[in-house]
């Protein structure tokens, strides 16, 4: 099957879907730590919304080194402002993405992604912490199988392709389990350079692992 790329559409669709979704939590499930996680589902938000606006400045700069962010003062907002900030956020990455040259990139920790690659990257951010933060309530939250294999075959090559999509991107990012697999807990990885760059191999990393 011929690879899909990610595209800007793709982002502002991931962002409605989340924002539909968190818009259904309560004022105290916000303050709430979802199951597994450090964070209460306010930071969750902060954090979808800070690592975008990361992408789309970094990408605007086109630097090869890291630019600083401006960054979402939290005293300010309210758990209710996050939904449509996820939204506003998503839009404001892919339309910075549709204004640079195609052959743009920009620096990351993991590496220099190209367009495709923030774009990516964006809809995993959203689309995988917009689950984690919907976890523990009666609501839930499931990414659309078509976004999610241009997602999978943009950042993890690597991954099998005869599974369900969605079910498949959470297992590759320490999400779930998925059958006759390994799963790679918090040393998952993926690859933000351009797919041509891939040298076959799984990558692991300690990125995601929170420091002692």
């Amino acid at each position: 099957m011929t690879r899909q790329p990610v595209t800007p559409e793709d982002l502002i669709a991931a962002g409605i879907s989340a924002r539909d979704a968190l818009a259904q939590l309560t004022e105290a499930q916000w303050q709430q730590k979802p199951p597994r996680m450090d964070w209460t589902r306010f930071i969750v938000g902060s954090h979808i919304c800070g690592a975008l606006q990361f992408y789309a400045t970094q990408l605007a700069a086109g630097s090869d080194k890291y630019t600083p962010t401006i960054r979402l003062d939290e005293a300010a907002i309210k758990a209710e402002d996050w939904p449509e900030l996820v939204n506003s956020q998503s839009v404001l990455l892919a339309t910075v993405a549709r204004g640079v040259p195609a052959e743009a990139r920009a620096w990351h920790p993991s590496g220099p992604p190209d367009v495709e690659g923030f774009l990516a990257t964006g809809c995993t951010e959203v689309l995988l912490h917009s689950w984690d933060a919907m976890q523990g309530t009666e609501i839930g939250f499931v990414a659309g199988e078509q976004i999610a294999d241009r997602v999978l075959r943009r950042l993890f090559p690597w991954a099998s392709q005869d599974t369900p999509r969605w079910q498949t991107l959470l297992f590759a990012t320490g999400r779930g389990e998925l059958g006759g697999h390994e799963s790679p807990g918090e040393q998952w990885m993926w690859h933000s350079n351009p797919l041509d760059e891939w040298d076959g191999e799984e990558p692991r990393s300690d990125m995601w692992i929170k420091k002692k």
